[in-house]
This record gives structure tokens, C-alpha cells and sequence, in this order.
């Protein structure tokens, strides 16, 4: 089966490949990519690599074929994920074992580093949370004061606490399984473990 067609079986499959690059600024790297659209001669990817979404020219495209023990933990990393306690029963161990103290509910998960005393800190330092809508106060011209609530377009918020000042950057998602992505990108990246 020639390349071109073994993306578009993908696409359509939902199906993560694992590919050799001979493009880019990393020539001959391999990437692990979920196609989202194939065109005559590009393919635009979900590259789980680096966390984005490409664009790469076919021609210089390698199909590598895995194993079935790399088949099935490359999916993990993949996995779609549809609530805290989907993302929780799969990466929990791995989470505490990068140094967080965890705490959720139904939609929410926050990580909390601890002081060297063993005590939790009060602020997460990651957090992954949902606000179903948005709330707006308006005041009339004759002085009433009106609540106006409006659903979120991006309603899932991953964010990362920067340094002591508590100084927050958040970011936005429709989508729950990109919000929690980008969740255990920045765990991994600012886990206590690491430091």
C-alpha cells in the first residue's frame, strides 16, 4: 500500500502513525501523528511529538510500523479522554509519581506542589477546570443592575501557576481530550519531581 493511501486509511481509522520526517527543522526525526487531512501532496497532522498540529509534504514522509506493545502505548498517549476521571484512572500513578498531590471532582483537577515541610500548598500550580458560562453584570439607565450569563465557547481552562508572585497564564478549549493534553504537558513540565 503506497504512503498517500495509508494516510487516508488513517484519518478516516482515527488511527496515530509512527512516521520518519526527512523535512523540517529536525530532518529524520521520528513522530507519532494522528492525520486530520490529506490532500494530493500534504498531509496535516496531529504530531504528538511535539503537541501540534503540522503540515508535512508525502514525499518525504517514512511509514515505520511498531510493534504491538508500541501500538498500544502510543494510543495511550493518545487517548481521548472524556472527563477527570478517564484522564485520573490512566495517569494518576504517573502524576504522584512526578511529585503532585492531586485533588478533583467530577470536572475539575487540580496539582498542588508541597512546602519541605510536607504541608500542601494552598494554590494549585496546575490546574485543568470548567466554566460552563460566562457572567457579566450590566447596569440599565435607570440604575438597575442586570446579570447576563452566556455559555463559553472554550469552556475547558488548563492553566499553570508561573513563579511565587502567583502570576497565572491560562489557555482555552472547546474540546475536553485537547484540554487535558495540554494538562499533563505542563505536569510534566513544571512537576515538582523535575525541579
Amino acid at each position: 500500500m503506497n504512503i498517500h493511501k495509508r494516510l487516508i486509511q488513517a484519518q478516516e481509522a482515527g488511527e496515530v502513525l509512527r512516521i520518519i520526517y526527512r523535512g523540517g527543522s529536525k530532518p529524520g526525526a521520528t513522530r507519532d501523528v494522528l492525520p486530520v487531512e490529506v490532500t494530493e501532496d500534504k498531509v496535516r497532522a496531529r504530531c504528538y511529538t511535539s503537541g501540534s498540529v503540522k503540515t508535512f509534504l508525502i514525499n518525504k514522509v517514512e511509514l515505520v510500523e511498531r510493534t504491538e506493545n508500541e501500538q498500544s502505548a502510543t494510543w495511550e498517549e493518545s487517548e481521548h479522554y472524556q472527563s477527570a476521571q478517564d484522564l485520573l484512572e490512566v495517569k494518576r500513578t504517573e502524576l504522584e509519581a512526578l511529585g503532585w498531590e492531586i485533588e478533583y471532582d467530577e470536572t475539575d483537577i487540580c496539582l498542588y506542589r508541597r512546602y519541605k515541610n510536607g504541608k500542601r500548598l494552598k494554590h494549585p500550580d496546575v490546574w485543568l477546570l470548567y466554566d460552563e458560562c460566562s457572567h457579566h453584570l450590566r447596569i440599565e439607565e435607570d440604575g438597575n443592575c442586570i446579570e447576563e450569563v452566556c455559555p463559553r465557547a472554550r469552556p475547558w481552562s488548563v492553566g499553570v501557576r508561573r513563579n511565587k508572585k502567583k502570576e497565572q497564564k491560562n489557555t482555552s478549549f472547546t474540546h475536553y481530550s485537547h484540554a487535558a493534553e495540554a494538562f499533563l504537558r505542563l505536569a510534566r513540565k513544571v512537576a515538582p519531581a523535575s525541579q
